[in-house]
Protein backbone atom coordinates (compact mmCIF):
# COMPACT_ATOMS: atom_id res chain seq x y z
CA UNK A 1 0.00 0.00 0.00
CA UNK A 2 0.80 3.71 -0.14
CA UNK A 3 3.84 2.54 -3.08
CA UNK A 4 5.92 0.33 -0.69
CA UNK A 5 7.00 -3.06 -1.83
CA UNK A 6 8.13 -6.26 0.08
CA UNK A 7 11.46 -7.65 -0.42
CA UNK A 8 12.35 -11.20 0.68
CA UNK A 9 16.16 -12.64 1.13
CA UNK A 10 16.44 -16.71 1.62
CA UNK A 11 19.37 -18.83 1.65
CA UNK A 12 17.02 -22.18 -0.07
CA UNK A 13 20.20 -24.32 0.10
CA UNK A 14 20.07 -25.93 -3.36
CA UNK A 15 16.28 -26.67 -2.44
CA UNK A 16 17.57 -29.67 -0.21
CA UNK A 17 15.04 -30.93 2.22
CA UNK A 18 15.62 -32.28 5.72
CA UNK A 19 16.63 -35.84 3.95
CA UNK A 20 18.83 -33.90 1.00
CA UNK A 21 15.67 -34.32 -1.35
CA UNK A 22 15.63 -31.56 -3.79
CA UNK A 23 12.35 -29.94 -3.64
CA UNK A 24 11.96 -26.30 -5.60
CA UNK A 25 8.05 -26.86 -5.00
CA UNK A 26 8.07 -26.91 -1.45
CA UNK A 27 10.75 -23.83 -1.29
CA UNK A 28 8.27 -22.08 -3.82
CA UNK A 29 5.80 -22.52 -1.70
CA UNK A 30 7.85 -20.71 1.19
CA UNK A 31 7.87 -17.76 -1.05
CA UNK A 32 4.03 -17.36 -2.12
CA UNK A 33 3.60 -17.76 1.35
CA UNK A 34 5.31 -14.51 2.01
CA UNK A 35 3.81 -12.66 -0.93
CA UNK A 36 7.33 -10.34 -2.21
CA UNK A 37 7.38 -8.12 -4.50
CA UNK A 38 11.26 -9.32 -4.65
CA UNK A 39 12.83 -12.57 -3.27
CA UNK A 40 16.85 -12.33 -3.35
CA UNK A 41 18.02 -16.39 -3.34
CA UNK A 42 21.55 -17.39 -2.17
CA UNK A 43 22.50 -20.98 -3.22
CA UNK A 44 20.74 -21.65 -6.17
CA UNK A 45 21.11 -23.45 -9.78
CA UNK A 46 19.49 -22.81 -12.79
CA UNK A 47 21.47 -25.11 -15.09
CA UNK A 48 19.85 -28.27 -17.10
CA UNK A 49 20.87 -31.17 -14.19
CA UNK A 50 19.61 -28.38 -11.56
CA UNK A 51 17.00 -25.86 -12.62
CA UNK A 52 15.76 -25.01 -9.17
CA UNK A 53 15.89 -21.54 -10.39
CA UNK A 54 14.14 -21.78 -13.10
CA UNK A 55 11.26 -23.90 -11.07
CA UNK A 56 11.27 -21.28 -8.47
CA UNK A 57 10.15 -18.75 -11.03
CA UNK A 58 7.77 -21.06 -12.70
CA UNK A 59 5.91 -21.71 -9.41
CA UNK A 60 5.78 -18.25 -8.14
CA UNK A 61 4.90 -16.72 -11.33
CA UNK A 62 7.37 -14.51 -10.83
CA UNK A 63 10.35 -13.02 -13.26
CA UNK A 64 13.63 -14.52 -13.21
CA UNK A 65 17.11 -13.06 -13.09
CA UNK A 66 19.69 -15.66 -11.88
CA UNK A 67 23.68 -15.06 -12.01
CA UNK A 68 26.60 -16.63 -10.73
CA UNK A 69 29.61 -18.98 -11.65
CA UNK A 70 29.69 -21.59 -14.70
CA UNK A 71 30.50 -24.47 -11.63
CA UNK A 72 26.17 -23.48 -10.65
CA UNK A 73 27.44 -23.40 -7.17
CA UNK A 74 26.57 -20.09 -5.21
CA UNK A 75 24.49 -18.93 -7.82
CA UNK A 76 22.53 -16.02 -6.43
CA UNK A 77 18.79 -15.48 -8.14
CA UNK A 78 16.44 -12.25 -8.49
CA UNK A 79 12.44 -13.14 -8.30
CA UNK A 80 10.26 -10.31 -8.86
CA UNK A 81 6.74 -9.45 -10.15
CA UNK A 82 7.98 -6.74 -12.94
CA UNK A 83 10.93 -7.18 -15.29
CA UNK A 84 14.08 -5.33 -14.72
CA UNK A 85 15.38 -2.81 -17.29
CA UNK A 86 18.44 -4.18 -16.79
CA UNK A 87 20.67 -6.87 -14.74
CA UNK A 88 24.56 -6.90 -13.99
CA UNK A 89 26.87 -9.27 -12.55
CA UNK A 90 29.53 -7.76 -10.58
CA UNK A 91 32.50 -10.53 -10.21
CA UNK A 92 33.88 -10.77 -6.02
CA UNK A 93 37.48 -11.84 -5.86
CA UNK A 94 37.45 -13.75 -2.83
CA UNK A 95 39.79 -16.11 -0.58
CA UNK A 96 40.80 -19.62 -1.67
CA UNK A 97 38.24 -20.79 0.87
CA UNK A 98 37.68 -23.54 -1.13
CA UNK A 99 33.83 -22.65 -1.69
CA UNK A 100 34.30 -20.97 -5.62
CA UNK A 101 33.76 -17.81 -7.01
CA UNK A 102 31.06 -15.36 -5.80
CA UNK A 103 28.89 -12.43 -7.30
CA UNK A 104 27.06 -9.57 -6.56
CA UNK A 105 23.35 -9.92 -8.88
CA UNK A 106 21.65 -6.57 -9.26
CA UNK A 107 18.62 -5.78 -11.29
CA UNK A 108 17.44 -1.95 -12.24
CA UNK A 109 14.22 -1.23 -11.86
CA UNK A 110 12.53 1.90 -13.12
CA UNK A 111 12.64 3.65 -9.13
CA UNK A 112 15.19 1.31 -7.85
CA UNK A 113 17.87 -1.60 -8.18
CA UNK A 114 17.64 -4.63 -6.03
CA UNK A 115 20.81 -6.58 -5.39
CA UNK A 116 21.92 -10.00 -3.94
CA UNK A 117 25.16 -11.22 -2.78
CA UNK A 118 26.37 -14.10 -0.38
CA UNK A 119 29.57 -13.07 0.85
CA UNK A 120 32.29 -15.77 1.86
CA UNK A 121 32.53 -18.22 4.67
CA UNK A 122 35.74 -20.17 6.17
CA UNK A 123 36.19 -24.17 4.77
CA UNK A 124 37.89 -24.86 7.96
CA UNK A 125 37.94 -23.61 11.23
CA UNK A 126 40.09 -21.49 13.26
CA UNK A 127 40.74 -17.78 14.13
CA UNK A 128 43.16 -17.34 11.06
CA UNK A 129 40.97 -18.96 8.39
CA UNK A 130 38.04 -16.34 10.24
CA UNK A 131 39.97 -13.81 9.70
CA UNK A 132 40.82 -14.18 5.94
CA UNK A 133 37.63 -14.17 4.86
CA UNK A 134 36.79 -11.37 7.08
CA UNK A 135 39.47 -9.59 4.92
CA UNK A 136 38.54 -11.20 1.62
CA UNK A 137 34.37 -9.71 2.81
CA UNK A 138 35.94 -6.11 3.04
CA UNK A 139 37.47 -6.09 -0.26
CA UNK A 140 33.90 -7.76 -1.76
CA UNK A 141 31.56 -5.11 -0.01
CA UNK A 142 33.96 -2.30 -1.36
CA UNK A 143 33.76 -3.97 -4.58
CA UNK A 144 30.02 -3.61 -4.43
CA UNK A 145 29.97 -0.48 -3.37
CA UNK A 146 31.95 0.88 -6.02
CA UNK A 147 29.58 -0.79 -8.55
CA UNK A 148 26.71 1.01 -6.80
CA UNK A 149 28.09 4.19 -7.45
CA UNK A 150 26.97 4.55 -11.02
CA UNK A 151 23.54 4.10 -9.82
CA UNK A 152 21.51 7.25 -8.91
CA UNK A 153 18.56 5.53 -7.53
CA UNK A 154 18.35 4.00 -3.95
CA UNK A 155 19.73 0.07 -4.55
CA UNK A 156 18.45 -2.86 -2.02
CA UNK A 157 21.46 -5.28 -1.11
CA UNK A 158 20.06 -8.32 0.45
CA UNK A 159 21.77 -11.68 0.76
CA UNK A 160 23.97 -14.05 2.86
CA UNK A 161 26.59 -12.07 4.65
CA UNK A 162 28.58 -15.12 6.29
CA UNK A 163 29.86 -12.70 8.95
CA UNK A 164 29.61 -11.69 12.74
CA UNK A 165 27.83 -8.48 13.92
CA UNK A 166 31.24 -7.18 15.28
CA UNK A 167 32.53 -7.73 12.50
CA UNK A 168 34.17 -4.62 10.61
CA UNK A 169 32.17 -5.09 7.01
CA UNK A 170 29.01 -4.97 8.88
CA UNK A 171 29.06 -0.74 8.70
Amino acid sequence: PNGGFRIMTYNVQFCYDEVSTIVPDRTAARIIAENPDFCCVNEVRDSAQHAEGTVLAKVTGMHKSFGGNESGSNGNLILSKEVPLSTEEVFLKMSSSGWGDRYCLVCEFTNFCVAVTHLDTPSKSGNDAAQEVQASNAVAIATIRAAFEKYTKPVFLCGDWNTRPNWENME
